[in-house]
């Protein structure tokens, strides 16, 4: 977790570099003295993580680690990551991202004037003492305070927190408060925000998936990607969905504003995806072909891709990624110049 938990690895880390965020925290997102509404509650309620994300989140990627656990396209993976690296990672966090957590979703919330604030939220089995011990082995000033009578460790704006016993929070200081106050209902969640709820129901998340996707494309980030999307001013909400049954399935939508845009931006991302045959990782990965069984069609002013990969083809290609997997592994064990982040 970048600046706010301390060193990432695995889905983490593949969810942070999603995000693209850095973790500084926003003013003004907890108000711990506001006025209490009628759906206060005397108790944090966690049955859906994403009543404790804050209302504003424009980037949520959820995982369902029991999904990943138990899918065969995951397992050689996770057996690359579970060596090597992962048990100094998990005593650094003080539990096993692979093994405790079964459900995760990644946040991100736009700061004015700065980098987007990370919000990660994981649903598992977690003992307290652990993850304090963790914290404060990174963060050896940390102090305790007391949010809605839930206990924060907090050392500048990076924190930590058990929202309840099976709930972890980790982000900037301001954020996680900001996740305690929704728990209790005492502010509004993300489900209230209907541009996201819109784009998760057409990207087919109440389907189910092992990793879902939801963003809204504001002009921060239309301005990072839009050179190469091909249509920066158009693209408004981004859906995605992975299934890993015995096939895996990549589905994604894409909402813009009107037809004529749909349709020029359907053909603009089927030349992006003809054009990237040549790409080295593509390569390595042997996804270069695949890409030839990808779909793009405007649907209204929709656009919809679908990937599709055979369950004859998992066992190469999960040996491949396996190895990917290793590479990160070894790279991010390899010492960095200059300050720590």
């Amino acid at each position: 977790m970048t600046g706010s938990a301390g060193a990432c690895g695995s889905w983490m880390a593949a969810a942070l570099c999603l995000l693209g965020a850095a973790c500084a925290g926003p003013e003004g997102l907890a108000g711990g003295s506001g006025a209490l509404g009628p759906g206060v509650r005397t108790a944090p309620d966690d049955s859906d993580l994403l009543g404790v994300v804050p209302a504003g989140a424009e980037t949520l990627i959820e995982l369902d680690m029991v999904a990943l656990r138990a899918s065969p396209w995951a397992r050689a993976a996770f057996d690359a990551m579970a060596s090597g690296q992962q048990a100094e990672q998990t005593r650094e966090r003080g539990f096993d991202e692979l093994v405790d957590v079964d459900r995760a979703v990644f946040a991100g919330l736009p700061q004015p004037g700065g980098p987007m604030s990370t919000l990660v939220i994981a649903q598992g089995r977690f003992d307290a003492g652990r993850v304090v011990d963790a914290f404060r082995s990174r963060a050896p000033a940390a102090v305790e305070d007391r949010w809605r009578d839930v206990s924060v460790w907090h050392e500048g704006e990076r924190s930590v927190a058990l929202l309840t016993s099976r709930t972890f929070l980790a982000g900037p200081l301001p954020v996680v408060r900001a996740a305690i106050d929704c728990a209790f209902g005492v502010a509004p969640d993300v489900r209230s925000d209907r541009e996201l709820a819109e784009v998760r129901r057409l990207a087919g998340h109440a389907h189910g998936g092992a990793v879902r996707a939801a963003l809204v494309v504001s002009d921060e980030m239309r301005a990072r990607i839009g050179n190469e999307l091909g249509a920066p001013t158009a693209l408004r909400r981004v859906g995605a969905r992975i299934a890993l049954d015995d096939a895996l399935v990549l589905q994604v939508v894409g909402m813009l504003d009107t037809d004529g845009e749909a349709r020029g931006f359907a053909a603009g991302l089927a030349g992006l995806i003809r054009g990237a045959h040549g790409r080295p990782v593509l390569a390595f990965l042997g996804l270069a072909s695949l890409l030839d069984s990808a779909q793009v069609a405007a649907d209204g002013a929709h656009v919809r891709a679908e990937l599709r990969i055979p369950g004859a083809q998992r066992a190469d290609l999960a040996g491949r990624f396996a190895a990917l997997a290793q590479m990160l592994a070894a790279a991010r064990a390899q010492p960095t110049k200059g300050p720590p982040p």
